[in-house]
């Protein structure tokens, strides 16, 4: 009986690692807790820079009527 010849080769390519170390160091971030004054403070922070971009555009929008006339 004739046995078959298989090409291995393509096998390695995809073959999973054997062994992956549990010591091994993450390269992704680690995550960090944000407390609710943390959170307060950013959306505070968030409130003010709306007001002063509207109040910035308001003053834009005045000054450039007030050439027109």
């Amino acid at each position: 009986m004739v046995r078959e010849i298989r090409c291995l080769s393509s096998w390695i390519e995809v073959a999973p690692a054997l062994f992956i170390s549990p010591t091994r160091t993450s390269n992704s971030s680690s995550l960090e807790t944000i407390t609710e004054k943390e959170v307060r403070n950013m959306m505070i922070d968030e409130i003010y820079k709306t007001r002063i971009f509207a109040y910035v555009l308001i003053c834009w929008l005045v000054e450039d009527l007030m050439l027109q006339s």
